[in-house]
């Protein structure tokens, strides 16, 4: 059985105009949107609820794909789906995708407590 820290989280894929898409949040990604938004880190995954937040990074998300994206392309492949067909099946994958870019509290304390018991391997020479 596969250690559970040790399992790539697979990044979430969409289809939209055609194509699948791999919903990544990369540094870049992360640059840009933080930049833009001005959004602390620690509220990020909360702005997602705001419509024009998640349409922003779902396109910094795929434009980071596909550079010669333009964005009137995209405005119209969102128009194609509609506001209900966005919220609908593009909200949860960008959720994944901020899920599998960020560790899981838990993982943090699980190796906190690992760093701290191989400290106390080393300190102690029996």
């Amino acid at each position: 059985m596969a250690d559970k820290k040790n399992v790539e989280k697979l990044p979430p894929v969409i289809e939209l105009g055609g194509r699948s898409w791999e919903l990544r949040m990369t540094h870049n990604v992360m640059m840009q949107y933080s930049s833009i938004t001005r959004v602390p880190l620690d509220q990020l995954e909360n702005q997602v609820a705001r419509y024009d937040y998640l349409v922003l990074l779902l396109w910094l998300m795929l434009h980071s794909q596909d550079g010669q994206l333009k964005r009137e392309k995209f405005e119209r492949w969102l128009e194609d789906l509609g506001v209900k067909g966005v919220l609908t099946q593009l909200a949860e994958p960008i959720s994944a995708a901020f899920a599998a870019a960020f560790p899981d509290p838990e993982e943090l304390d699980e190796d906190e407590e690992s760093e701290a018991e191989g400290e106390d391997a080393e300190a102690d020479p029996t």
